[in-house]
């Protein structure tokens, strides 16, 4: 495979046939997720801004996650008690927030938006069946569950 620089022929040949699809693997990229490729009629610019990933195990029985980019695996133990997740602000949170279940003891996660947001239009979700996983992106305003 030959460098971004060798493959901008096949790239601008294959908008020109209509493919509507365009994979880059920019993970070998440190100082920048952003790739420029010019054409002819301007700039195509792919930007990853996933930010940082984590994965994170829950036993204590809060969490106040405060993410804004990224992909956050959450991963409840609740054998010891129930846990809630207070998610952060869904105003310009771009996050993907995954909340998981471990265990099959009769506590639940509550998963609780911040401030007066909702989650699909309802002030708290529960998460109460062992391996149940749920997650959450933002609209802008509010949390929807995907």
């Amino acid at each position: 495979m030959g460098t971004l620089t060798d493959l901008l022929g096949t790239v601008e040949n294959s908008f020109r046939v209509g493919l509507n699809k365009l994979l880059l693997d920019t993970s070998g990229l440190t100082s920048s997720r952003t790739v420029t490729v010019p054409d002819k009629a301007g700039t195509l610019c792919l930007t990853n801004d996933l930010g940082a990933n984590s994965i994170i195990n829950q036993t204590s029985t809060t969490r106040n996650e405060t993410a804004t980019t990224g992909i956050i695996i959450i991963l409840c133990n609740c054998t010891s008690n129930a846990i809630t997740v207070n998610l952060p602000t869904a105003v310009g949170n771009k996050a993907i927030i995954v909340i998981n279940k471990t265990d099959n003891s009769a506590n639940s996660i509550t998963v609780d938006p911040n401030g007066a947001e909702t989650i699909n239009g309802s002030t708290t979700v529960t998460i109460s069946k062992q391996y149940l996983s749920l997650t959450f992106v933002s609209d802008n305003t509010n949390w929807v569950i995907i």
